[in-house]
Formats: C-alpha cells, sequence, structure tokens
C-alpha cells in the first residue's frame, strides 16, 4: 500500500470544480487501495468532510486570503502568508507520503518564491493540476527560476485547457511545457430533451452557475447588459444559482439596474438536473476561466450556451453551431452576442443537439480521473 498525500492549494470555495477533481482522486485512490491523506484550507474542512465520508483523512492549513471581517481577514493574511510553505512541509513531514498531488487553483499560486523553495527541498515526487490563468498576471522575477525548477521535476503537470497552458508559456518563457489535458469529472447524463426548445413564444429562462464574484465571474457586467439589451422578444428571466462574497453587492446592483422583477438570486444548488429541465440558455460572462464545469454540464443536457472567450471555452464551443462566444467580457461584445442569441431562438434545439454531440467528444480527448490515478501508479511502482 502505497501513501498519497494531497494538498490543495486552491484558497476558494470547496465547492467548485477544480475540487471536485481532487476529491473523486482521493476517492478512487482509496478503492485501489492506497493510503489517501488530503490537507486543505480550515474553512474548506466540512464541504470537504461531507463529500468524503471520512473515507479519507483530511489535514487542514490557515488561509492566507479568507475572513468574514476585516480583523480575520487580515489575521489570516499574515499568518496564512506567513505559514503558508510552512503549513505545507508539516503536513509532509508528519504524513511521510511516498508522492504528492498538487491541485493549484491558478498559475498564479506558483508565484511564491518561499513555497517552491520548500515544496522542491522536499524531495518527494509529485504531480500537478492546474485550473486557471489570467492573461495579463506578470509572474515575479524572482519566481521564474524557481518555477522552472517545479514545473522540470513534477512527474506529471495537468492542466484543464490548452489555453491556460499557452498563457503560463509566455509567463516563465518555455517553449514546451508537455503538460497533460486533465478532463473534469462529472455525472454521467444519459437522457436529454431539447423539447423546452419548441415553444418559441414562451419565457426565456436564463442560468447563471458558479461563484457569486463580480471580479472573475462577470456578473455585474451581465447585470448592465441585460438593463440595456434590446430584443425582439423580451420576455426573459435571469436565475443566478451560487454564493459568494459579493451577493449583497450583486442585490444592489440588481435594484439599481431596476432588474428586480427579472432577475433572482437563487443560492447554491447542486440538483443541476432541476436547472436544466426548465432553463434554455445558460450564461457565463467570466473575466476569466480554466476549463468551466458548468459549460460542460449544459452542453451534456443539451442546452444552449453563451459565453465568453476566456480559458477552455473556445476549445469546446464553436460560435453558432454549438453555442455562442462574445469575443471578449465587454458590454459592447456581450451585448452583441446575446442579441444574436435571441435573434436565432428558432436555431436553439438543433444547437442544443450539437452542443452534447460536441461536448461528448471532447471529453474524450483527456485525460480522465483514472488515466490520471495511472500516471501516478506508474511512478510509485
Amino acid at each position: 500500500m502505497k501513501h498519497i498525500l494531497i494538498i490543495t492549494l486552491n484558497n476558494s470555495s470547496a465547492k467548485g470544480g477544480s475540487e471536485k477533481l481532487w476529491r473523486q482522486i482521493a476517492q478512487e485512490g482509496a478503492s485501489r487501495g492506497h493510503k489517501i491523506t488530503v490537507s486543505v484550507y480550515k474553512h474548506q474542512l466540512g464541504y470537504n468532510k461531507e463529500k468524503l465520508n471520512d473515507v479519507v483523512p483530511i489535514r487542514t492549513r490557515i488561509p492566507k486570503r479568507f475572513g468574514e471581517t476585516i480583523i480575520s481577514r487580515i489575521a489570516h493574511h499574515l499568518l496564512g502568508g506567513i505559514l503558508e510553505h510552512r503549513q505545507i512541509i508539516r503536513d509532509i513531514t508528519v504524513c511521510k507520503p511516498d508522492f504528492i498531488f498538487y491541485s493549484f487553483g491558478g498559475f498564479a499560486e506558483l508565484d511564491n518564491p518561499k513555497l517552491l523553495s520548500a515544496l522542491v527541498r522536499a524531495r518527494i515526487p509529485y504531480a500537478t493540476v492546474f485550473h486557471n490563468n489570467t492573461e495579463n498576471y506578470v509572474f515575479n522575477v524572482n519566481s521564474i527560476a524557481l518555477t522552472k525548477q517545479f514545473w522540470e521535476e513534477s512527474s506529471h503537470n495537468f492542466v484543464v485547457s490548452h489555453r491556460i497552458a499557452e498563457i503560463f508559456k509566455r509567463q516563465i518563457g518555455m517553449k514546451d511545457l508537455g503538460y497533460k489535458l486533465a478532463v473534469n469529472p462529472m455525472e454521467q447524463v444519459n437522457s436529454c430533451s431539447i423539447d423546452i426548445y419548441k415553444d418559441v413564444e414562451s419565457v426565456v429562462k436564463l442560468a447563471f452557475i458558479g461563484t457569486l464574484d463580480i471580479e472573475v465571474k462577470g456578473v455585474a457586467l451581465l447585470l448592465q447588459v441585460l438593463a440595456e439589451i434590446k430584443l425582439d422578444r423580451p420576455e426573459w428571466e435571469l436565475n443566478l444559482y451560487g454564493e459568494g462574497t459579493d451577493r449583497d453587492l450583486i442585490q444592489e446592483l440588481i435594484s439599481q439596474f431596476e432588474l428586480d422583477n427579472k432577475v433572482h438570486l437563487k443560492g447554491w444548488t447542486d440538483n443541476i438536473n432541476e436547472v436544466w429541465n426548465s432553463h434554455h440558455l445558460l450564461v457565463l460572462p467570466s473575466f476569466n476561466e480554466g476549463m468551466p464545469m458548468v459549460v460542460h454540464e449544459a452542453m451534456l443536457r443539451k442546452r444552449v450556451v453563451i459565453a465568453t472567450n476566456v480559458g477552455g471555452n473556445a476549445e469546446i464551443i464553436k460560435n453558432e453551431a454549438t453555442g455562442f462566444l462574445s469575443p471578449s467580457a465587454s458590454f459592447k461584445h456581450l451585448k452583441q452576442t446575446m442579441e444574436k442569441a435571441f435573434a436565432a431562438r428558432d436555431e436553439w434545439g438543433k444547437i442544443a443537439e450539437a452542443a452534447r454531440e460536441s461536448i461528448l467528444e471532447s471529453r474524450q480527448s483527456g485525460c480522465s480521473i483514472s488515466d490520471i490515478l495511472n500516471n501516478i501508479e506508474h511512478e510509485l511502482h
């Protein structure tokens, strides 16, 4: 029996798609007879404990970017920042794993010389997965050499979209990264219906599913567009499914844009089937992404997606054929794209059918959870 330590460095919600991937690795690794331990941030403990069902022991660390109050956020920033690399080395020292799997929310988390120095010095074989990157992020010059070393000494580096790896190339100046594409896991969807698109006179129901984060997810941009959009068939309703620190601000913007009767905050949901049984469109106006699971989930259920051309969206959506892509996360482009999508309402059924065929094919082109574990096990022999 080999001991695999899984360390997540994603400080955001434990409910995100990036966290689901490592949890699945933990569960399948345990089912294969490996000893699995995971290390998460303290605020992620409850949800992860519930999902892992006590099958896998969980260690916790102090986050450096979390807190309900200003004082707690300052405390976490100071303690988490100072102790981050020490906490990880503590977990490695206590667990004495045979292998480490690092799950990074984004490539920017590598821009930390203290952390990288500590990880490299651990001298334990490891693999990585990265879920996001930002087009305009610039690495500190003092981090680049260590980042290259950390990347090159990893047995396997997985990314969820080609685009985030493409950005990473210019961030650290590497032409050939030698990465592998990982496919985020999700439940199998066997039966889908496009009957919802038959009545072209019905109220169009749009859904946003994700973190209520204005800076990343572009919810304020979406509200602005919907407040000013001109449609031939103007009857629509938007439901926002998710939670996050910007909920109160989003509620205020809904009121300021006079959208109270059109836009509704629904909170978090795990029942994706229920959402897509009653909604026509997924709208994802993000400023940056990796490979959004919500897009996969909608396309698998034969639902039309309107998304911005960020992250891996263009790798799975062919504009006006399997969905609609806004060239950028800007007011002008998103407004034009949504107007074009509504004008093509008669085509939504055909686009939805094509979306499912396309995403099924796309999901076959990357590494599954089993593939990732097979790669890890190869290093353990």
